[in-house]
C-alpha cells in the first residue's frame, strides 16, 4: 500500500498571496527610496543655481567697478554669460546699473542682478547693490 501525500489546494493560493504582498512591499518600499533620492537631487541643483548666481552677482560687481575705472560715464549693461564660459549646460543673465547716489550725493550706486539659469522654471537670483563714494575708484 502506497501513502499519497496531499497538498491542500489553499495552501498554494496563500503562497502565491504571500509572495504577492512581499513583492508590493518590496516595490512600495523601492518606489519611496527612489522618490527621497530625486528629492535629494533637485534640493543639490537648486544649492548649486543659488551659489552659481551669487557668484555671478559678484562678478557683475567686478566688472561694474572696473568699467567705472575706466569710463566715469559707464551706466551699466546687461550682461549674458553664455554656458561655455560657466562650463555648465545653462546660460545665466547678469543686469547691472549705474545710478547717481540718492540724497544728492555724488557717489554711485551700482544694482547688479545674477540670474542662473535664465529660465525662470528653474532659476536662482541673487542681486546685490554697492554705494561708491567719489573718488574711490581711482
Amino acid at each position: 500500500m502506497r501513502l499519497t501525500h496531499r497538498r491542500r489546494p489553499h495552501s498554494r493560493g496563500l503562497t502565491v498571496v504571500v509572495v504577492l504582498v512581499c513583492l508590493i512591499i518590496i516595490t512600495i518600499m523601492a518606489g519611496a527610496v527612489l522618490k527621497a533620492g530625486l528629492t535629494q537631487r533637485e534640493q543639490v541643483k537648486a544649492q548649486e543655481h543659488r551659489l552659481q548666481a551669487e557668484w555671478l552677482a559678484e562678478s557683475g560687481l567686478q566688472r561694474a567697478l572696473a568699467r567705472l575705472t575706466a569710463d566715469p560715464g559707464y551706466k551699466g549693461e546687461t550682461w549674458e554669460v553664455p554656458a561655455r564660459d560657466l562650463d555648465s549646460a545653462d546660460d545665466a543673465l547678469v543686469a547691472i546699473t549705474v545710478e547717481p547716489a540718492r540724497g544728492g550725493a555724488h557717489g554711485r550706486t551700482v544694482r547688479v542682478q545674477a540670474d542662473y539659469p535664465r529660465d525662470p522654471t528653474r532659476r536662482a537670483r541673487h542681486s546685490r547693490v554697492i554705494d561708491i563714494e567719489p573718488g574711490s575708484l581711482q
